[in-house]
Parts: structure tokens; sequence; C-alpha cells
């Protein structure tokens, strides 16, 4: 499982392209044998253009034992990547509640000892590594992760803002 996970994640991580116009961004469910979620993004956060990315050719080939969808966006500043944020949602077979199967995902997406921030009501893991530092939270549907690459002045803004969302899975 840790190398899938971890394979997903990096494959979340390397996709961006274009930009968006002013209402907010919503991803459509795909075929194949993960789907998008639908969800409801702004088009900007924090003066960063944010685009929904095409995962599907790049998810077919993974196996993730505990996720049946996947959106991945990306957050430009012009041209310049920025961020990307990764929602994946669970499937019956995960335990999210369960704290030992939440640290075995932030062993995968981090290099570094994870450390616990409050952000509102909710709790969020930082942990830091090639260049960006990754913001990882739980729900009982799925999680996030928001990779922010390490010369971006607002990385808590960010966070903040995204965390704000509510978003649904």
């Amino acid at each position: 499982m840790r190398n899938r996970v971890a394979a997903l994640v990096a494959a979340g991580a390397l996709l961006a392209t274009g930009c968006t116009g002013d209402e907010p961004v919503r991803v459509l469910p795909g075929g194949g044998p993960v789907r998008a979620p639908v969800i409801n993004f702004p088009s900007q956060i924090v003066g960063l253009t944010v685009t929904p990315e095409d995962v599907s050719k790049v998810v077919e080939e993974v196996r993730r034992p505990y996720v049946d969808s996947l959106a991945v966006f990306s957050l430009r500043e012009e041209e310049l990547l920025r961020a990307t944020l990764q929602i994946s949602r669970f499937n019956r077979l995960a335990k999210p509640r369960e704290g030992r199967f939440r640290g075995s995902i932030l062993q995968l997406l981090g290099s570094s000892r994870p450390l616990e921030l409050r952000v509102g009501d909710q709790v969020v893991y930082s942990t830091s590594g090639n260049r960006q530092d990754q913001y990882i939270w739980f729900t009982d549907e799925g999680f996030f992760v928001l990779s922010v690459h390490q010369d971006y002045s607002f990385p808590r803004t960010l966070l903040r803002r995204v965390v704000e969302q509510d978003i649904q899975l």
C-alpha cells in the first residue's frame, strides 16, 4: 500500500496546466476505475488561479485499496505553479477514524515527522520534503493533501483558506 499511495500522491503533485474563469471550478465524474468526485471550488484563492487537473490516465495504473475517487487542482500565480491540492475520497475499506490508519498515510506522504496544527476546528498535519511543505487533513469521507512550494510567501494563509472551503466529498 505504501508505494501505491505514494505513487498516487506523487502523480497528483506533478500535474499542472491551464487556467480558469471567474466561476467556481466543478470537477465532474469521469470514467475508469477511479472517478473524480464532484467538487465545487473557487477559481481563485489567495490570488492563485485554481485549475482542475485530469488525473484519469495516471490513476488507472495505480491500485488504491482505500480510495475510490480522486481530484487534483493546481494553484498558479500566472504561469508559476505554487501549490497543488489532492482530494481523495475513501471507500468502505478505509478506517479514517483509526489513528494507525491515518498514521500510515502520513508516513507515505511526508519525508519528515509531521507536526500537528489546528486550523479552526480541523487538525492538520504538516510535513516537508523536496522543496515543498505538505499539509494533510482527514475527514470521515476522505483526505486532503495541500502541497505548497517552499518559496511561496503565504502558505499558512493558503492552508487556512482551503480548509475554510469545507469541501464536501
